[in-house]
């Protein structure tokens, strides 16, 4: 049997530097988790409001949309800005006349040297209705490229890149069915592939189309079989749909307010939340198969993630819209759901309102839009923002073992044990 007995001078000044390598690591853990939100632009209303959809890079900068705003005669932009902050520049003001558009949202996608989008139209004071357009990255020759029978809601406006088209789903509202379409690049070849049926396929899809392969995969926000909305797939010519999973609109279940996103293979996505829920993060196989919930929200720290998830060093970093005291979140999380971390809080009364899109991870940083929606009459930052999130190095998240041991070794090298007989006595008892 082993004892402890005494310890030598030596010794404990071995012990005394394995806890000061414990205490600068807390240390330098606690310094990786301080708030790293760097504000890089504030919509002043005359330049945009409310900014919504994922921030696309183009060369060296990045595009977005907002929905409202710009000035007189103009409803929502189409802006740019340097990662820094620098240069910001409307690109297009929509203004709903000669065949222009309003309101695009859900940001824009890029092929070779054209961006594409969609606008949502408008219902007052004039029926405007919902358009897809180009423009060149420089900016030039705007397009309308389609008009649609009439406007759609605001928040399915997404759409999808795949060789030589674009994908996304027309929504009316008022009942209507959603529609999944397809269209070339110049506009032409304009097709409907898939009509919802509300009551299995579900209603209104509020995010992007996720391509993989020949399948599109997408979620709906409400209706379906248990009326919670659903995640579906099908082909890219619309054949061989597939409901991959049903939500239930229960209190204690909520809806996908969001895409889908792939880590190998592998779909996650978020529920906002319900009467008796904050929001939750999920994950399946592409076959709908192994549906788990992977993490529930707190309503503490976070509640109400709005936007698709990205993901690096095989962790998954989203948004929230709304927490205890706080107006929203970054947050990040182990793609088996473990080791949850709120990175930013928006803290009321200070802090911009409300993020509601994806993240763009460019480098070692996130970037995203705030709202600036908010029950207050004068918020901070009322018209939305654009921000910056640096995240932490992988080796910053977890310590492992082997890192900890190597500490450990090194302090015990540096004070060597010279008496053995010091620290044990060997003595049968």
């Amino acid at each position: 049997m082993i004892r402890f007995v005494s310890l030598s001078p030596d010794v404990r000044h071995g012990l005394r530097a394995v806890c000061a390598a414990l205490l600068i690591l807390a240390g330098s853990t606690s310094i990786a988790h301080a708030d790293p939100y760097v504000g890089l632009h504030s919509f002043n209303g005359l330049d945009g409001e409310l900014p919504v959809g994922q921030l696309l890079p183009v060369g060296s900068e990045l595009w977005g949309t907002t929905a409202y705003g710009g000035g007189d005669g103009v409803r929502g932009v189409l802006f740019s800005i340097n990662p820094d902050g620098s240069n910001f520049q409307v690109r297009h003001g929509f203004t709903g006349a000669n065949g222009d558009g309003v309101s695009p949202s859900q940001g824009v996608v890029q092929s070779g040297s054209r961006i594409f989008g969609m606008t949502a139209g408008q219902s007052f004071p004039a029926v405007v209705p919902a358009t897809l357009y180009s423009i060149n990255a420089d900016g030039s020759d705007y397009q309308t490229i389609h008009t649609f029978p009439s406007f759609v809601d605001i928040g399915t406006t997404a759409v999808t890149t795949v060789g030589s088209k674009l994908y996304g789903v027309e929504s009316l509202g008022s009942g209507n069915p959603s529609k999944a379409f397809a269209i070339d690049f110049d506009g032409s070849n304009f097709e409907y592939l898939h009509s919802f049926d509300q009551n299995t396929d579900g209603l209104m899809p509020l995010g992007r189309l996720l391509a993989y392969g020949d399948r599109l995969y997408g979620t709906t926000s409400s209706n379906g079989a248990l009326n919670g909305g659903t995640v579906f797939s099908m082909s890219l010519d619309g054949s061989n749909f597939q409901v991959l999973h049903s939500f239930v609109r229960t209190p204690s279940e909520g809806s996908p307010f969001a895409g889908l996103t792939m880590v190998g293979s592998v779909l996650y996505g978020t529920t906002t939340g319900s009467a008796k829920t904050w929001g939750t993060l999920f994950s399946m196989n592409l076959d709908g198969s192994n549906f788990q919930t992977i993490h529930e929200f707190d309503g503490i720290t976070s509640a109400f993630p709005i936007g698709e998830l990205v993901e690096a060093h095989s962790r998954l970093f989203g948004t929230t819209f709304h927490g205890n005291g706080l107006n929203g979140s970054v947050y990040s999380i182990g793609v088996d759901g473990s080791d949850f971390k709120v990175l930013s809080k928006f803290e009321v009364p200070s802090a911009p309102r409300e993020p509601a899109s994806a993240l763009t991870l460019l480098g070692s940083t996130l970037y995203g839009t705030t709202t600036g929606w908010s029950s207050s009459n004068t918020p901070p930052d009322r018209h939305g923002t654009v921000f910056a999130v640096p995240i932490p190095e992988a080796s910053t998240f977890v310590m492992s073992g082997m890192a900890l041991g190597s500490l450990i070794a090194v302090a015990l090298r540096r004070r060597r044990i010279r008496s053995a007989q010091s620290i044990v006595d060997t003595t049968p008892t």
